[in-house]
């Protein structure tokens, strides 16, 4: 995480629903995406083959840490899809197989890789506005209010506003003007609710535009709850995830 941090990332542990993924990492403009690190001291990284296949457009940092302790930490940011072909896989190994240094060389320092998808602004703000990410936001915070631990991160999150926010009067966007500012000093608990519902709203967007376009916070949970059936597979597979306690 100390290297995300230097880089400009912003970066937080998964939690324990998000077993498939370790990390959010963002940087300002961009949507948090969930990584994996695997660290050894020396190559090779063990791997399960099936997830080469299943996400192919997950981001894997491989992490090369040395035989000494005064060796330099190496880096390689890769998307699965890209190293499908270079697992190794042993006669006798069933589901596991093996990522050589070789084949991970000319991915070393890829951090550009976790920028992608970074929001422009056209102008006029045609583009990606504000109120549709607010609407979209709403819409996620209120799809995945299912689960224990999201109601414990909601909990922590109304803690933090009563905390940072008090005395701040409602209306005219002074309550998220005051969350945006105090972003940084948000708890683990709800910082990790955010990045859920971020990747929530970057799942289900294309849904959200399609079947409620002129919703708002107050009834974008009430359009959208007849229509999940009809959602994307992606959609319905992000939601799924969280709804489900052990992330299986």
């Amino acid at each position: 995480m100390a290297e995300l941090l230097r880089r400009g990332f912003a970066a937080e542990l998964a939690g324990s629903s998000y077993e498939k993924h370790d990390m959010f990492v963002w940087v300002r403009g961009s949507r948090p995406k969930p990584i994996q690190i695997k660290t050894v001291h020396s190559a090779p990284w063990y791997v399960r083959r099936a997830n080469f296949a299943k996400r192919a457009d997950q981001v894997t940092v491989y992490v090369l840490l040395g035989a000494e302790a005064a060796t330099p930490a190496r880096f390689f940011v890769v998307k699965n899809g890209d190293l499908a072909a270079q697992v190794r896989q042993p006669p006798t190994w069933k589901a596991f197989g093996f990522i050589d240094a070789k084949s991970v060389e000319k991915y070393e320092d890829n951090w550009d890789i976790l920028k992608e998808g970074r929001c422009h602004q056209t102008e006029g703000g045609n583009e990606m506005k504000t109120a549709f990410y607010t609407v979209a936001l709403g819409a996620a915070l209120l799809l995945t209010a299912s689960t224990a631990s999201v109601r414990a991160e909601d909990r922590d999150c109304t803690v933090d506003l009563k905390s940072m926010c008090a005395g701040i009067a409602p209306g005219e966007g002074h309550i998220r003007a005051c969350i945006e500012a105090h972003m940084s000093e948000l708890s683990v608990g709800c910082s990790s609710r955010l990045s859920k519902a971020a990747w929530i709203f970057s799942e289900c967007k294309g849904d959200i535009q399609h079947f409620c376009p002129q919703a708002t916070y107050g009834n974008i949970s009430d359009c959208m709850r007849p229509h999940l059936g009809e959602a994307s597979d992606q959609c319905r597979g992000a939601i799924a995830f969280i709804a489900s306690p052990a992330g299986d």
